[in-house]
């Protein structure tokens, strides 16, 4: 009898889980789809997050604190689902994410700001990745980062009285290489077939096929022009 009761709770709070997950995927969907019908109209992206931020009561604060913390839950979830395929699917139908075919991103991946980033094919994010799309965030095919590579748009300005956000758009060029433990900042354009060293710092421009390193990134080396490889795309169905 025990057990019968033990089951029914078991199955019942299984249920209530997933009708609670269902409703926070179709809320975050519906608002993050909104928010990348309006940024159509907005002319600059720092105007269009500061709007989103900016609250006119306390009820309206509690309500954006709710949303933020829902939307992190479920990046935090979708990030440990143990199937590639569906990880992509929930990113691009819940998060509205532009994501190419055959993109592979593995566990771990804190998204920010999801529909206002952009993956292209065959690209492969690497564990434990930090995407930040407040700003925008911009990248091509084949590009590969490495375990804990972190991208951020947005900052605040060091010397605003109000500690005001400062949001800047990152784009990476197809077959760059961004290594493990790096962090680019907002601004940064990264060319073509560069490579950021692991554990770099990129403040500024990386050139095409120029190979950065250090603490601010500095160029150290050169890549070759003629790079013509394609990612398979995930490596396992379940990983």
């Amino acid at each position: 009898m025990l057990a019968y009761i033990f089951a029914l709770t078991v199955l019942a709070f299984l249920a209530f889980f997933s009708l609670c997950l269902i409703a926070a995927c179709c809320a975050v969907s519906l608002v993050e789809g909104r928010k990348k019908k309006m940024l159509k109209t907005q002319k600059k992206a720092s105007s269009f997050v500061d709007s989103l931020s900016k609250a006119e009561s306390s009820f309206k604060r509690v309500l954006r604190s709710c949303y933020d913390g829902i939307y992190k839950s479920l990046s935090l979830f979708f990030s440990h689902i143990p199937a590639n395929w569906l990880r992509v699917a929930l990113y691009r139908g819940v998060f509205h994410m532009h994501i190419g075919k055959k993109v592979a991103i593995h566990k771990g991946v804190e998204i920010r700001g999801g529909f206002r980033i952009s993956i292209g094919a065959r690209t492969i994010v690497g564990d434990d990745c930090i995407l930040d799309g407040r700003g925008g965030l911009v990248i091509g095919e084949d590009v590969n980062f490495s375990s804990r590579a972190s991208i951020y748009t947005a900052q605040h300005f060091v010397n605003s009285t109000s500690f005001e956000g400062d949001y800047k758009r990152v784009s990476i060029g197809s077959r760059a290489w961004i290594s493990a433990n790096t962090i680019v900042l907002p601004g940064v354009v990264i060319g073509e077939g560069s490579v950021l060293a692991a554990g770099a710092i990129a403040t500024k421009e990386l050139k095409p096929f120029g190979i950065y390193g250090g603490i601010p990134a500095k160029q150290i080396g050169e890549r070759r022009k003629d790079l013509d490889y394609h990612f398979s795309g995930p490596s396992t169905f379940f990983f």
